[in-house]
């Protein structure tokens, strides 16, 4: 068994030998420095990915931020529940609620369009020459940052010139050392095909979510469409079903314990390769901070959405995607507090400093390193606080973004000459006025006041030196609260911001108006858009600096660990293998990998987050009470996963990755075998409630089951 203490101090193994509790989201190119036929791989190599040929890469398919898969050669796509979740939500209403009820379309015609574009990775090439190239003469941290960005810009031109079907990414795998050029096949017609029941693809809600065992069918059937010519379309009704070069045979008889599996997805981000400081942040400042605000928000519309249903199906999906991510951050703070990574990262810090100053070498030219780094994080810890609740201002109330934008050009428009007027109001409202009214857009006006006086409640009561001034008015009233509700009730109505309708008539209409509007909170505004200006030009002066560096830092790493590093997650194509194993992640608390139907009717409640329906229950009681629903294995997965195929040694599909245990939410920050677990729904739950809840044959047909 590896020890814990190891793991934790080595966040990245070396490849040099094979372990079969090895961290990693490999990138394609790095799957040949692993031995998977000693792993139990039982397929070749190039099966998984053949730049020359067929492979099951190109049956992978980036739906949304989520993963899917293909099962059939007429574009049926295999992902989650909750990554359909949206484009369910934007197809119900209180009369056609197939966000409780589900949603099947017995035919095509019946297919329900969506937002969704997809994409399947075409190929991809290491450009770090190209990118880096003439950096290395460039001393200041901004002039390199920008001609990073030009370099970037520059490749990115040349090959959408040479590829002008294709959707050209350049992603930085290892920061400010290596890139690689992705490019995809974007899909534009993506429709839905089947959702269960919430109660069946939500089984457990928050209670269960990020924790095991769990008992949750957390899938969905999507298909992808083209154009009559087999090229990617927008949506049209006679657009055909798009044909995969590749799709996944299904395993009907899944996985037992310990049998190899592996993963082709695309995970978010993760953050291995940052210093302690960055931890230190997260765990006091970023984790518990944007937690509690999403917990509040996620209250103020639970109860709105109560008595309406309407209202109700309005916040399903922003309810569904901010209670992943509290929850999410919650799990990373326990995970933080109860194991020592971020001491551990801080003693291999120190202990490369002690090295450095034992080597003349190392020290002329890493001997500023630590010092420096300290320094950025004390200037972005000291302000911590009003700058990670001024990003929530803006992206939380829509009035605060219309009043501080509008608030800020007035500013601006002060100092613009006669004759360049015209442009300056073309160039900052008309042609942004996409962009403005979708984060200015206020679906309910009860809501919107109570965010408002949260925001302004908790700026007033910053810490004095953090505190905006346009908020000391507030700050020495007798009652903080009374004093913003009472401000908020008597000002909100007279805002032209807080009239969705109005503001976009003049935006649209007689953009040049608004810059002479008056707004009773265009002054508070306007001046906390100044402060959040202000401070995203020091983050970004702080980044420019970190980008010189964190590559410095991994390189010194390498040296005191001896051993290479596999870069951070960042939603590109990644592989993942491991177990079907359960584990133990608290003292006499044992989890077993599998759970069961029995398990499903266990929990079965009539309300709240294990309710299901008289009539699903009465149907999984026809079943084996044995019949898998979940499964628990060792792999290294993250957000972005979502909907990823897991695979049996074979290739063959056994089930759906949704989730992670509790224990494993801080694989972004470590990976640990002895706490990380993935949690994905079987196969054979999938197949049985397709077949017996949705009357699915003709998708069982389809896909050769």
């Amino acid at each position: 068994m590896i020890k814990k203490g190891l793991l934790l101090a080595g966040l990245c193994l070396s490849f040099s030998s094979f372990s079969p509790l090895e961290e990693g989201m490999f990138p394609l190119s790095e799957l040949h420095k692993v031995d998977l036929q000693k792993a139990g791989l039982k397929i070749p190599l190039n099966a998984i990915y053949n730049p020359d040929g067929t492979s099951l890469v190109q049956a992978l398919v980036r739906v949304g931020g989520c993963t899917g898969s293909f099962v059939s050669n007429e574009g049926l796509i295999i992902t989650n529940h909750h990554c359909a979740f949206g484009a369910v939500a934007s197809a119900s209403d209180p009369e056609h609620d197939y966000i409780t009820e589900g949603f099947m379309a017995g035919e095509r015609s019946k297919e329900i369009k969506t937002s969704i574009h997809a994409r399947i990775t075409e190929s991809y090439e290491d450009i770090s020459a190209r990118v880096l190239e003439g950096l290395e003469v460039i001393s200041d941290p901004s002039q390199r940052s920008m001609k990073l960005s030009e370099n970037i810009a520059l490749v990115q031109k040349q090959e959408e010139k040479a590829h002008p079907d294709l959707l050209i990414e350049v992603s930085e795998m290892l920061q400010g050392k290596s890139y690689t050029l992705f490019r995809y096949k974007e899909l534009k017609d993506i429709r839905l095909v089947y959702v269960p029941p919430r109660s069946v693809g939500e089984f457990g809600g928050e209670s269960d979510n990020w924790v095991w065992p769990r008992h949750t069918g957390d899938f969905s059937f999507m298909r992808a469409y083209v154009g009559k010519d087999g090229q990617p379309a927008e949506y049209a009704e006679d657009n055909i079903p798009y044909t995969p070069k590749k799709f996944l045979k299904i395993n009907p008889n899944g996985v037992k314990e310990n049998d190899f599996v592996f993963i082709l997805g695309y995970p978010g981000r993760t953050y291995r390769n940052q210093p302690a400081q960055f931890l230190e942040y997260q765990y006091k400042y970023q984790l518990p901070f944007i937690s509690q605000w999403f917990d509040y928000r996620i209250e103020q519309m639970e109860d709105l959405g109560r008595e309406d249903k309407a209202l109700a199906i309005a916040f399903a999906s922003p309810i569904k995607r901010l209670a992943n991510v509290t929850k999410n951050y919650k799990g990373k703070m326990q995970g933080l507090q109860r194991t020592s990574i971020i001491q551990d990262r801080q003693r291999d810090d120190e202990a490369m400093q002690a090295m450095v100053a034992r080597d003349p070498k190392l020290k002329e030219q890493y001997g500023n390193l630590f010092p420096d780094i300290a320094r950025i994080y004390n200037e972005k810890l000291a302000t911590a606080q009003r700058d990670l609740w001024l990003g929530q201002v803006f992206s939380s109330s829509g009035l605060m973004f219309a009043s501080g934008y509008v608030g800020s050009l007035q500013e601006a428009f002060k100092d613009v000459k006669k004759a360049e007027q015209d442009s300056f109001i073309r160039t900052q409202l008309s042609d942004k006025s996409g962009e403005i009214l979708k984060n200015s857009s206020i679906s309910n006006a009860e809501l919107e006041k109570r965010i408002l006086k949260k925001l302004l409640e908790y700026g007033a009561m910053l810490p004095e030196t953090q505190r905006p001034a346009s908020l000391q008015l507030f700050a020495s009233a007798k009652d903080i609260k009374e004093a913003i509700s009472e401000f908020v009730d008597n000002n909100y109505d007279k805002s032209l911001f807080s009239h969705t309708t109005k503001f976009k008539e003049m935006l649209t209409d007689k953009p040049g108006k608004l810059l002479k509007v008056k707004d009773p909170f265009m002054e508070i505004a306007t001046d906390l858009w100044n402060h959040l200006r202000a401070f995203q030009q020091a983050e970004t002066k702080r980044q420019d600096e970190l980008s010189i560096l964190i590559p410095k830092m991994i390189d010194l790493r390498q040296i005191y660990q001896k051993s290479t590093f596999l870069p951070d997650a960042n939603s590109t194509l990644r592989f993942t293998y491991g177990y079907i194993r359960g584990y133990s992640p608290a003292d006499a608390e044992v989890h077993q990998p599998f759970t069961h139907v029995k398990g499903v009717l266990q929990k079965a409640a009539t309300g709240g987050d294990y309710f299901l329906e008289d009539y699903i229950q009465e149907l999984l009681a026809t079943a084996d009470p044995m019949s898998i629903v979940c499964f628990l294995y060792n792999l290294d997965t993250t957000g972005g996963n979502s909907g990823s195929p897991i695979m049996d040694a074979e290739g063959n599909l056994v089930g759906v990755n949704f989730d992670r245990a509790y224990t494993a939410t801080i694989n972004d920050f470590a990976w640990n075998e002895e706490y990380s677990r993935s949690i994905g729904v079987d196969i054979r739950y999938v197949l049985l409630i397709v077949k017996q809840l949705g009357k699915g044959e003709h998708l069982l047909k389809e896909m050769g089951v």
